[in-house]
C-alpha cells in the first residue's frame, strides 16, 4: 500500500468533519499551534494582545476548548514543557494529525509553512504528500525569508519574492490534496452512515485509490507550476531560490519521471495524428 493511501485511510478514520465552518478566529488560533511544539491559552492570548488583536482571554479559552473537543489539538504532558514556559496550573496543547489536516483544509494562505515543517515536519501529512517529492533539506534552505514583511497584497504585486511564490505554490498543493481527501470523507459520513468498515470494503478501497491517484495528479501539477518559474528568469533572487529546487535530487527525479511520461504521451499523440 502506498504512503498516500495509508495516510488517507488513517485520516478518514480519525477525522471528524464539522457540519459548518468553525470560523476564521478559531482557525487562526489553530494556526498558532502549527509551528510551535506546544501552546497554552494564555500564550496565545498574550501574543494576540501584543500584535493588537481585540480578542479577550475568555473567548480565546472558549476557542481553544472548542479545538480540543474536535480533536484538532491534544494535551501535552507536563514533562514535555520547557521550564521557562511552564506556568502553574496552565494546560498545554499541540496540534494533532487531524488538526493539521483541518488547518490546510480551511486556511487558504499560510506563510509559516517552512516553520511548520521545521517544528512539526514529522506529521503524517508531510510524510505522505511532501517528502516523496522533496528533500527535507530543501525546505530548510528555502526557510530564510522574513515573514513579518509579507502581506496578502504581495501575492498580486511584483514585490513578491521568489520564495514567497514557492511557499504559496506548495501550500496550495497541500490544501488541494486535503480538499480532495475531505470530499471522500464527507461522502463516507453522509452516504454510508459513518460506517468506517465501508473504507475497508472493496468499493471503499476503490474510492481511496481514486483519491490517491488524484493526489498524484496534483503532484504533477505542482511540479509543472514550479518548473514554470524556471523559464525566462534572470533576477538573482529567483535564480538563487530556483537553484535550491534544482539541487534537490528527489524533486528532480520526480520531475524527470513526469517529463518522460509526458514525452511518451506526446510521441503517441504525434503518431496517432500522423505527424512527423
Amino acid at each position: 500500500m502506498s504512503v498516500i493511501m495509508t495516510y488517507i485511510l488513517d485520516i478518514a478514520k480519525k477525522y471528524k468533519p464539522t457540519e459548518f465552518d468553525i470560523g476564521d478566529q478559531t482557525i487562526d488560533i489553530l494556526s498558532e499551534f502549527a509551528d510551535k511544539h506546544y501552546q497554552s491559552t494564555y500564550m496565545i492570548y498574550s501574543r494576540s494582545k501584543r500584535i493588537g488583536s481585540k480578542i479577550d482571554y475568555k473567548n480565546t479559552r472558549k476557542r481553544v476548548k472548542r479545538l480540543e473537543s474536535l480533536g484538532y489539538i491534544e494535551p501535552v504532558n507536563a514533562e514535555e514543557v520547557k521550564e521557562e514556559d511552564a506556568t502553574h496550573g496552565a494546560k498545554y496543547y499541540r496540534i494533532s494529525e487531524t488538526g493539521m489536516f483541518q488547518l490546510f483544509l480551511q486556511h487558504d494562505i499560510d506563510f509559516t509553512l517552512f516553520d511548520m515543517l521545521q517544528v512539526n515536519g514529522d506529521y503524517s501529512i508531510f510524510n505522505a504528500l511532501l517528502y516523496p517529492i522533496f528533500n527535507k533539506e530543501t525546505f530548510r534552505a528555502l526557510n530564510s525569508i522574513d515573514r513579518t514583511q509579507i502581506s496578502r497584497e504581495d501575492i498580486f504585486e511584483h514585490t513578491a519574492t521568489a520564495k514567497k511564490f514557492i511557499i504559496l505554490t506548495i501550500y496550495h498543493y497541500l490544501r488541494s490534496c486535503c480538499i480532495e481527501i475531505n470530499r471522500m470523507i464527507k461522502f463516507i459520513n453522509e452516504k454510508k452512515n459513518k460506517d468506517l468498515k465501508y473504507i475497508e470494503s472493496p468499493v471503499g478501497r476503490s474510492n481511496v485509490e481514486s483519491v490517491s491517484k488524484h493526489t498524484i495528479s496534483l503532484r504533477i501539477e505542482l511540479a509543472e507550476s514550479l518548473l514554470g518559474y524556471f523559464v525566462g528568469t534572470k533576477h538573482e533572487e529567483w535564480v538563487n531560490a530556483l537553484t535550491i529546487l534544482a539541487s534537490d535530487d528527489i524533486f528532480m527525479e520526480f520531475v524527470d519521471k513526469v517529463y518522460k511520461h509526458m514525452k511518451k504521451c506526446y510521441d503517441m499523440a504525434m503518431r496517432m495524428g500522423n505527424r512527423p
